[in-house]
């Protein structure tokens, strides 16, 4: 009997030795809600051929929380904010437009919260050609996926996820026409006497130009200038002015 009961007096310490020493098993907890994304261009979305302008794009995060507790604020605020977030514009091929502005770091853009404008600068390829485009905007982020809580839930683990979207800007490249001198012929040009001037003007550009004046300035006082004016030059056709000095 007093065997028995050293054995069972051994089994009750060792088992008190072990929860003393054997830590609390930790638990899990999935982040109750996640950050929404989105972008837009802010002001006009109108460009030109050959423009070189600040592209203004407003960021918007309006991520909600799937669940509320008040135990966990801390966990909710941050599941529904978007940490180390970055903006970049990239370029592409079938995109008349060049991208002068490498990527922007934001930080942490909480839900809700209502963040100045971004500016990029851009540059319109003078050829572009009329129309809509959409412009890529790449936006790189983490969004809390879940919190580890350790101690009898005094510790807190954090642990997070690397994001990307991208979001299609739409901005329009407006008709402009483009004049351009083709050709100049000159006749009797002598000094002392007068003479023909005859200029060949293109439209290079993607619209009609109306009442254009064409100005001939001259560099020295013993030469006259003039100028003269068309009703309108469509897109691709030329037209010949003829001036005499």
């Amino acid at each position: 009997m007093e065997i028995k009961n050293r054995i069972t007096l051994t089994i009750l310490t060792l088992f008190l030795i072990l929860s003393i020493i054997t830590p609390s098993i930790a638990s899990e907890v999935s982040a109750p809600g996640s950050p929404e994304l989105d972008a837009m261009v802010y002001g006009s979305n109108e460009l030109t051929p050959g423009d070189a302008v600040q592209l203004s794009v407003l960021l918007q995060n309006s991520g909600v929380l799937n669940s509320v507790d008040t135990s966990t604020s801390t966990i909710a605020n941050l599941s529904i904010t978007a940490i180390d977030l970055t903006v970049e514009l990239e370029e592409k091929s079938s995109v008349p437009i060049t991208i002068k502005t490498d990527k922007l770091l934001i930080g942490a853009l909480p839900s809700m919260y209502p963040y100045p404008p971004v500016s990029f600068s851009i540059e319109v390829d003078k050829d572009a050609k009329p129309g809509m485009y959409n412009i890529p905007l790449v936006l790189r982020y983490k969004r809390l996926e879940g919190v580890t809580l350790t101690g009898g839930g005094t510790g807190m683990n954090y642990y997070y996820k690397n994001e990307k979207k991208t979001i299609n800007l739409e901005v329009k490249v407006k008709e402009n026409f483009d004049l351009l001198v083709e050709e100049v012929k000159t006749s009797n040009m002598y000094g002392g006497s007068s003479g023909n001037l005859e200029l060949t003007i293109k439209n290079n550009g993607y619209e009609t130009a109306y009442d254009a004046v064409l100005t001939i300035t001259p560099t020295t006082p013993s030469t006259t200038g003039g100028s003269s004016e068309t009703s309108s030059m469509d897109p691709n056709n030329s037209i010949n002015n003829r001036r005499i000095f």
